[in-house]
């Protein structure tokens, strides 16, 4: 399925271009990366006060996205497992829950430190 067309009015459709000095430049990179921003993003909130559409993640924050989706392929991996030994009856289904609500719990963990910013 392809990706859904965006509105006229939100597509970056228009390039403007400017020259600045190898000082201007330097400057204007480094006040993005303070800001988590990429150059175009932290030229178009300064220029229009538009929000950024989107921040660079910090370390913290990209070892929680990392981890939150080496938990998403541990519990699959689990998963998988599982359901192999419960066909042959060797594991009880409360246990198989337990563990998967154990793994739910972090990740929601996870979800909720991203969600509130806190990384």
């Amino acid at each position: 399925m392809a990706r859904p067309t965006k509105p006229d009015n939100v597509k970056l459709s228009k390039t403007a271009r400017f020259r600045v000095t190898d000082a201007e430049f330097l400057k204007l990179e480094e006040l993005a990366k303070s800001e988590g921003l990429s150059l175009a993003d932290f030229c178009r909130s300064r220029l229009m006060g538009a929000k950024p559409r989107s921040r660079k993640a910090t370390p913290e924050r990209l070892a929680l996205i990392t981890a939150l989706g080496t938990l998403g392929n541990v519990r699959a991996d689990i998963n998988q497992l599982l359901k192999d030994r419960h066909a042959h009856r060797f594991t009880k289904p409360q246990d198989v829950k337990a563990v998967f609500r154990a793994i739910e719990k972090i990740a929601d963990q996870i979800q909720t430190d991203l969600s509130n910013g806190s990384h």
